[in-house]
């Protein structure tokens, strides 16, 4: 009887270590399965991270390139907007310079409703920059190339105070507006800069 007993109590604890083992290689599974998630997701997170980061700092870049293009001296003769006007742009390779024809806008000219004209976020509207009437800028081969506007501003009040008129006093305001994409096409900026030019 003890001889028995002995017996099926070796058989339940290898039963039992059977189950537990078990137990424990779907716990581990499920830890393992669930940190390659997590991996994955934090690799998306920061290569979208990065994405955004590049279109914001092409974007900057374009600005940089509307204040160069409004700094040279073919801008001083421009009295109306909506006029194109030549200007020469130094080549990145410093190998010279070439012929640039630039349109200069009236203030939210581009927008095809008076709507638009009001609308503060009307510069993030897809449609607007399929258009094909920006100004393009190449940064980088990877980069699809950066759009943006130049627009006249005329001349700006210089205070705080609502009920001022504006004043010119001297000086022109630009705005330039620019729109750059990354490689994810869910990573776009849109930025913008004002550029005062004294005469």
């Amino acid at each position: 009887m003890t001889h028995r007993y002995q017996r099926l109590t070796a058989q339940t604890s290898r039963g039992f270590i059977l189950v537990t083992s078990l137990v424990f290689l779907v716990v581990i599974t499920l830890l393992a399965v669930s940190a390659i998630n997590s991996t994955t997701i934090q690799e998306r997170m920061a290569s979208n991270q990065r994405e955004k980061s590049r279109a914001r700092q092409a974007a900057d870049a374009a600005l940089r390139q509307g204040e160069s293009l409004l700094g040279d001296t073919a801008f001083d003769k421009v009295q109306t907007p909506n006029t194109t006007v030549s200007v020469k742009v130094r080549n990145n390779d410093d190998q010279g310079s070439h012929d640039l024809d630039v349109k200069l806008w009236r203030k939210n000219d581009m927008f095809a409703t008076s709507a638009e004209k009001t609308d503060p976020v009307a510069f993030l509207s897809p449609r607007l920059w399929a258009l094909n009437e920006a100004l393009a800028y190449t940064l980088d081969a990877d980069m699809s190339a950066v759009q943006y506007y130049l627009e006249d501003y005329q001349c700006l009040a210089r205070d705080l105070n609502p009920d001022s008129r504006a004043v010119c006093d001297g000086s022109l305001v630009y705005r330039i507006t620019a729109r750059a994409q990354g490689q994810n096409p869910a990573a776009i900026a849109v930025t913008q800069s004002l550029y005062e030019k004294h005469y």
